[in-house]
């Protein structure tokens, strides 16, 4: 599965959330409710983290790095979880618009980051299946040419399995007459 089809979703989603501003705000309630939009938070969350829990598997010299990216993306998405709380009680409360929108700048970062090294696994995958591809193409291309060079030496030459070569004697010829 490519990187890109797993977290661009997410990070679109995310990005169009945290565009959200008290200064558009008329007074007017939010299209959804505050339970709502939490539980499309803890949906996000839960979904990066079954998505991206099989990325570190797949490629190995990117493990560690993958463990440490998906780690802090769960981490700024708690925090970014509390602030939308924040400001869902409270919208008209400038310090909660504030913090939201840093936390959701903090988490779009630590997505992009992810988003980055998932990017790096793919190529590193991709890679890997190009150079099996070669060594492949490498076996093949010595095993036809091993098989031609073997058939050409078993092959009788010639019609019939006579000789068309004239520098070759034949014991039952006599010699030619001048």
């Amino acid at each position: 599965m490519k990187a890109e089809s797993v977290l661009e979703p997410l990070y679109a989603k995310l990005s169009l959330f945290s565009n959200l501003s008290v200064k558009n705000f008329d007074g007017k309630s939010r299209s959804k409710r505050q339970h709502e939009i939490m539980f499309a938070i803890e949906k996000f969350v839960h979904s990066i983290k079954d998505r991206c829990g099989l990325l570190p598997r797949e490629i190995p010299s990117l493990e560690v790095d993958l463990n440490v990216a998906l780690a802090d993306v769960l981490d700024t998405a708690r925090i970014f979880q509390g602030s939308v709380n924040s400001f869902t009680c409270d919208p008209m409360n400038p310090d909660h618009d504030v913090e939201l929108h840093r936390s959701g700048s903090a988490l779009l970062s630590a997505m992009s980051r992810l988003l980055i090294l998932a990017e790096l696994a793919d190529l590193s995958a991709l890679d890997n299946l190009i150079v099996n591809v070669q060594a492949s193409v490498k076996r093949i291309t010595v095993a036809s040419s091993t098989k031609t060079r073997v058939g050409e030496d078993h092959q009788p030459s010639g019609v019939g399995g006579r000789s068309n070569r004239k520098d070759i004697k034949n014991p039952t010829s006599s010699p030619p007459r001048d």
